[in-house]
């Protein structure tokens, strides 16, 4: 119960900093209107070459399982600035299976970034996994924070 509560309230701080980063001053925004309109979130299974089309300002989030024990790096490598990497948080859902995470971005300029989520090998029965993934962005770039 208490891990469902902290991912909830993880996702709400995500959603709440992504519509921070929107600026009344972007095209399209009249001065002072705060009109833009803001993205739902993207949530997807991470898989080898998964292609994920996003918007500046929208939250991603990338979600992968391990089976049998151990666990992704939580830190991403990213090989562009066009998302901005926020956290990682584990899932809610335990699964017998094994360990489930969340890594939890936000798209913040037009480009094209590929993500590699690494997970070490663990003694002899779990070898190492990679998960390359691919993120196209469009949109305005946002101002930085």
């Amino acid at each position: 119960m208490r891990t469902r509560m902290l991912s909830a309230l993880t996702l709400g701080a995500i959603i709440a900093a992504a519509c921070a980063c929107e600026s009344s001053s972007m095209p399209g925004n009249p001065a002072g209107t705060g009109s833009a309109a803001v993205t739902a979130p993207i949530s997807v299974w991470g898989g080898e070459q998964t292609l994920i089309n996003a918007q500046t300002g929208q939250v991603i989030q990338l979600r992968v399982g391990t089976v049998g024990p151990g666990a992704f790096d939580s830190l991403p490598d990213l090989s562009a600035a066009a998302i901005r990497f926020v956290s990682t948080t584990p899932d809610p859902d335990i699964v017998p299976a094994g360990v489930r995470q969340d890594f939890n971005f936000v798209a913040v300029t037009p480009g094209m970034v590929i993500v590699r989520l690494s997970r070490p090998a663990e003694g002899d029965f779990t070898p190492s996994a990679m998960i390359v993934d691919t993120i196209v962005v469009s949109g305005t770039a946002l101002p930085h924070p």
